[in-house]
């Protein structure tokens, strides 16, 4: 059984001290009235709740008890994909079955229309610095301009840069989203990394493409504006083919022209990130990633 483990820890005043404590862990599970025992999403909130998305439900926490929300309160589906409170405080919610979102004094969900009407399968959900509030299904990604206008969203396709086998078709899905410190979006698919300029362009990087998956499985941009992606994938063996890489991304002309990137020499920009890593020596050379990968660490 998988159960929620919740951190209770005083800080300290320095990390250092913090990681020399024994900090104190008591396991929560459906049995203390959590949703659901297989935890898929965690928010720690601006008014002090943790908001907790698992495989049967969401579940609000306290400090010293759970409110869950189902069916009766909106949920659209049980599964909750993603969380996010935007700048106005509102909890968004991302399940299997549609996105909703609860007021910070609310007790219910309303549901959010993308258009259509029929369920989507939401993966993620993220407010950009401008305010626009996006989300992704399987192969798109949906944008508001803001958290409060919730009028038909803009639908924006998004092509895997390694177009999956009919087969897969069904199963590839974006999973992850963050945005760059340059106000670009990065996203993750089950078939390689796109980057989606300002301006609209994308450009796909395959990272270690084979021919069941390219699997960019997390996203998240530092503060530094580096790009770490998690990768892994059914066919790659674990310490030898996924791992952690970390990207420095280039500055691509803005001129809405042709889409180009820069590359070191003897480099090609169709060639897989892993590959064109290797040709990485000196960090000045220009390229659309610098990438070095840091590797899973082989179990003993």
């Amino acid at each position: 059984m998988v159960v929620l483990a919740i951190l209770l820890m005083v800080l300290v005043g320095s990390v250092s001290e913090a990681y020399a404590q024994r900090l104190p862990i008591r396991p929560y599970s459906t049995a203390d009235g959590l949703a659901g025992d297989h935890v898929s999403a965690i928010l720690p909130d601006s008014r002090g709740f943790l908001w907790i998305g698992t495989f049967t439900g969401l579940s609000r926490f306290d400090g010293r008890e759970f409110r869950t929300f189902g069916a009766a309160d909106g949920l659209p589906h049980p599964m909750v994909n993603a969380l996010l409170e935007d700048r106005s405080g509102v909890i968004w919610v991302a399940t299997r079955g549609g996105l909703a979102r609860i007021e910070p004094q609310g007790h219910e969900m309303s549901p959010v229309r993308l258009g259509d009407g029929t369920p989507h399968n939401i993966t993620h959900v993220l407010q950009t610095n401008d305010g626009r509030i996006w989300a992704s299904d399987r192969d798109s990604l949906y944008v508001f301009p803001s958290e409060r206008d919730l009028t038909k969203p803009a639908r924006i396709p998004v092509a895997f840069p390694t177009p999956p086998p009919p087969s897969l078709q069904p199963t590839s899905v974006i999973e992850g989203l963050a945005e760059g410190r340059d106000g670009d979006l990065w996203i993750g698919t089950s078939w390689g990394l796109v980057r989606r300029l300002r301006d609209g362009r994308m450009i796909p990087i395959r990272v270690r493409p084979t021919d069941q998956d390219d699997r960019v499985y997390n996203v998240a941009v530092d503060r530094a504006g580096r790009v770490w992606i998690v990768h892994w994938g059914i066919a790659h063996r674990p310490g030898v083919h996924f791992g952690v890489y970390v990207l420095l991304p280039d500055i691509v002309d803005p001129a809405p022209r042709a889409m180009t990137v820069s590359s070191p020499p003897q480099a090609s920009a169709s060639q897989p990130l892993r590959a064109r890593a290797r040709l990485v020596a000196d960090p000045h050379v220009p390229m659309a990633c610098h990438c070095r990968r840091i590797p899973a660490r082989r179990s003993t």
